[in-house]
């Protein structure tokens, strides 16, 4: 289009998911979530010489995968930082690199959810987001495709988010797992009396798109996979533990393990519509 002054207007940028949903409290991708971010995108490792590297995205809004898999130019390369891409500078740092999810094996960037970048967690590891949010609306987005277990632990239940001090009962404002157990899937809970909602199914062997909100009183919602008949009500948070909020992971307890295939987490302080949420992700990964 042509101004009156003779200058060609650029198009505006397509709005993308925390332009459109605001007030992420933190937000991990291999995609870049918003116009405004401008940093990084994950810290790769490297362990052929134990060299590291920052990288951003492609042209495209998306990992620069090809970077990545030049710079390890066949060596297996792991993640040792996640960028937070809410503006919150909350990213994940790993400090040690026997903790750092494997992202390529033998120069090759790993694919799951949609062909789409994904890395392996380590079980029994968890990262501390520091921060609280006890009496927040909240809602989570989470991308993951499968679950590792420990063998001497099969039944397990690995998190993917929480708040949980691994003592008593589960006594949470936000918790999302993969349930391991005799009636496993995928669970949001709640607070007050471990109420939570429950998708069926262990393991989505294609990749999972979880949308969920918590709230003070009233029905707690999740998505997976467009799949929205799971429900909770609670009557309001239980929490005896003002601890932080975890990813991967929570504070102890045998349900400690690891969650693999991870490309997205983001978490927001206020609701937003979730089958709105897991639409707006799922036409990036295309699973459901």
């Amino acid at each position: 289009m042509i101004t009156p002054f003779g200058f060609i207007q650029p198009a505006a940028a397509a709005d993308l998911l925390l332009d459109t949903y605001t007030g992420a409290e933190a937000a991990y991708s291999v995609r870049k979530l918003s116009n405004s971010y401008a940093g990084n995108c994950m810290t790769v490792y490297k362990t052929t010489g134990g060299t590291t590297q920052d990288f951003g995205f492609d042209g495209d809004g998306y990992l620069d995968v090809a970077g990545i898999e030049s710079f390890l130019a066949g060596s297996d390369g792991y993640v040792s930082k996640w960028y937070d891409q809410s503006g919150n500078s909350r990213d994940i740092i790993i400090a040690s690199v026997s903790n750092y999810p494997k992202l390529a094996s033998a120069g090759t960037v790993f694919t799951d959810n949609g062909g789409k970048a994904s890395f392996q967690l380590v079980a029994n590891y968890g990262h501390d987001l520091g921060f609280k949010l006890r009496g927040d609306k909240t809602v989570a987005s989470v991308l993951l495709n499968y679950t590792v277990a420990e063998p001497t632990q099969p039944t397990v239940s690995p998190r993917i988010i929480g708040n949980y001090a691994g003592s008593g009962a589960v006594g949470t404002q936000m918790l999302a797992d993969v349930f391991q157990g005799s009636s496993g899937g995928i669970r949001v809970f709640d607070g007050l009396n471990n109420v939570s909602c429950k998708f069926p199914d262990t393991t989505f062997a294609a990749g999972t798109v979880l949308a969920a909100y918590t709230k003070d009183t009233g029905t707690i919602t999740g998505i997976a996979n467009g799949d929205d008949t799971a429900s909770g009500t609670t009557t309001g948070y239980g929490d005896s533990s003002d601890i932080n909020l975890y990813v991967f992971d929570d504070r102890g307890g045998t349900n400690s393990r690891a969650s693999a295939g991870m490309s997205e987490i983001v978490i927001w302080s206020t609701t937003h519509e979730v089958n709105a949420v897991s639409d707006a992700i799922n036409a990036f990964y295309s699973i459901y």
